[in-house]
């Protein structure tokens, strides 16, 4: 499936994709947190 920018988040956080994780997100020290796990 096509996930579009403005989706909810996969990572739970309850943001859109795209300011969350996605390709634009914003620089954040909690960003990576979620990919490491």
């Amino acid at each position: 499936a096509r996930r579009g920018p403005y989706v909810p988040c996969p990572c739970g956080s309850g943001e859109k994709y795209r300011f969350c994780h996605g390709p634009k997100a914003p620089a954040s020290p909690f960003t990576g947190v979620a990919r490491d796990a």
